[in-house]
């Protein structure tokens, strides 16, 4: 990971920071809701780069000396730090790039529990979506990293794990969880568009009056089902910070959340793959486990 801290020269000598902002590794991403807008098929080499939608992923390296990062580059004065970015073009309807935002931007900072300091959708960021936490994976001048960004198994929406393991250290970092929640919401947007607009004229052109009904009630279960991994992924997430204020306690209904939660899943206490508790915990939602008392839906 860069230069060994004792090869960095004293002022006024350039620093690591002056010479590189960031460095990336990146990939393309299926997303219909980004330029060119058309369905995609995820994980496949099929994909029509002229038609199919596409996103782009970055995991960003950023040096040490220049922060704090919310208004410079830096989360530090010694140590590296990284974030996994999303980004995607917005285009409207006429061809050109969207005034009010071309390139929306997911952003979250690499985490050792996997949970973005903030909010890391591009329309609800805040200052605490770009301040380090004590959870933010920092890294010394010299450390030796291995790199993954990998499909997440059994994730059916197409999550992407993004993690670094500090071999010298021993400590490593991933983001996941909201990244997967991103995306089933942008397939819940396209999908929430009206099934009736696509209409086609039948009979000979005799007459374009034809029931919506059924394509409508499939994409719907298809956006329910996004929602209640939606909401899995939040409980989870909520799970953790809940664990960060213990001993401090919650009101009623939220610990008797967290008490279902935690009978479904354990703490996340070291690095593993979300999906299977993402889908447990689906599962519950799905079958009213965290419905209030008495309040079952």
């Amino acid at each position: 990971m860069g230069r060994d801290a004792s090869r960095e020269r004293p002022l006024p000598a350039t620093q690591s920071f002056e010479n590189f902002i960031t460095f990336w590794f990146s990939m393309a991403l299926c997303d219909p809701g980004s330029f060119p807008n058309g369905p995609c098929i995820p994980v496949s080499d099929k994909n029509d780069p002229n038609r199919a939608g596409s996103a782009f992923l970055e995991m960003q390296f950023y040096p040490p000396g220049f922060s704090p990062f919310i208004t410079k580059i830096s989360c530090d004065l010694k140590h590296w730090c990284a974030s996994l970015h999303i980004n995607s073009l917005e285009v409207t309807e006429d061809g050109q790039l969207n005034p009010n935002c071309a390139e929306t931007t997911n952003f979250a900072f690499i985490q050792k529990n996997g949970i973005p300091t903030g909010p890391p959708g591009f329309a609800s960021l805040t200052e605490a979506s770009f301040t380090p936490n004590d959870q933010t994976l920092l890294m010394n001048q010299g450390d030796h990293l291995r790199v993954t960004i990998m499909n997440v198994p059994g994730n059916f929406s197409g999550g992407v794990m993004t993690r670094i393991d500090d071999l010298t250290t021993g400590q490593s970092g991933f983001m996941i969880a909201h990244v997967a929640a991103v995306a089933l919401l942008n397939e819940a947007k396209v999908l929430a568009h009206p099934a009736s607009v696509d209409n086609l004229p039948t009979s000979a052109g005799k007459e374009d009056h034809v029931s919506m009904g059924m394509t409508g009630a499939l994409k719907l279960r298809t956006i329910v089902e996004d929602a209640e991994n939606v909401v899995a992924i939040e409980l989870l997430a909520g799970g953790e910070g809940l664990e960060f204020r213990r001993p401090l306690k919650a009101g009623f209904g939220v610990e008797r959340a967290f008490a279902t939660l935690r009978s479904l899943v354990p703490r996340v206490d070291e690095d593993r793959v979300l999906s299977t508790d993402i889908e447990r915990v689906a599962a519950a939602v799905r079958a009213g486990k965290f419905d209030s008392e008495g309040e079952a839906l």
